[in-house]
This record gives C-alpha cells, structure tokens and sequence, in this order.
C-alpha cells in the first residue's frame, strides 16, 4: 500500500482495463492506498515473466492485483490475500465474484524477510504449497 497511491493515478488515459475498473472502486470505497503507477507499471512486467503462479498480500481493492493480471501471461494463476474482511467483501461485490473464501491460519507476520521463510518458520503447509522452487519473492 501506498500513501495516495489511489489518486497518483487520477488524470492518466492510458490504464489496461482492469486497473481502470479497480481505481473506480477504490475511489468510491475511499481506499487511498493503492500502488502508485509506477509500482504497478513494475507489478505488470514482473507478473510477465511468471509462468506459473503469482501471490498477492494485501489487496485493499485490488489495484495491484489488476496490474499483476494484466502483465501475466494466459495460464497464470494469481493468488491474493487481503486480511480485511470489510475491504475483501467490497472488492468481490465490485468485480461480481460472489461470495469469496474464508481461510485462517498462517500468513507471513509482518516484517518477514520473504513469505517462503515466513512459511518455513512457522511450519505452514497451507501456505508453502503455492511456492516454487526456484521463484521469486518481492516486497
């Protein structure tokens, strides 16, 4: 999350589709914490280079998330997670997804040096299965 990150992005012509539709609904939850366009400019170009999966934390209402699903390649699934249970349930009902999927347990604590080592430490099986060996982590 970024501080005004929502509003960085007002007045720019030239978004993918999807990021258009998800600042509409940030402004209109009044979430100002979205990406910047440059940090997303970056999710995209890494997302193009995944061949598998991809995991997101921290949704808020999924502007990341519509940058990371523009650059990816078809056949990419993406993962995300948003702790919020009022900011998940306002992103489903904007993007017409119904009702999404309650999962507790384990997620990185916060000022984990990577998720893998997150999930190592604290022995999480559901949560280390959407690793790869050999991928990447950034933050």
């Amino acid at each position: 999350m970024t501080t005004n990150g929502t509003a960085a992005h007002t007045g720019m012509t030239e978004l993918p589709p999807l990021v258009r539709d998800a600042l509409t609904a940030a402004r209109l939850h009044r979430f100002p914490y979205s990406c910047r366009p440059e940090q997303g400019r970056l999710l995209s170009v890494l997302a193009g280079g995944a061949r598998g999966r991809i995991g997101e934390t921290g949704t808020g209402l999924g502007v990341g998330l519509a940058w990371l699903t523009s650059g990816a390649a078809p056949g990419v699934r993406l993962y995300s997670v948003e702790r919020d249970p009022e900011r998940a349930r306002a992103l489903a009902a904007e993007r017409g997804w119904g009702r999404l999927p309650a999962h507790a347990g384990c997620l990185p604590q916060s000022g984990s040096p990577a998720p893998t080592r997150a999930a190592e430490r604290h022995d999480c099986p559901q949560q280390r299965r959407h690793y790869a060996v050999g991928g990447t982590a950034t933050s």
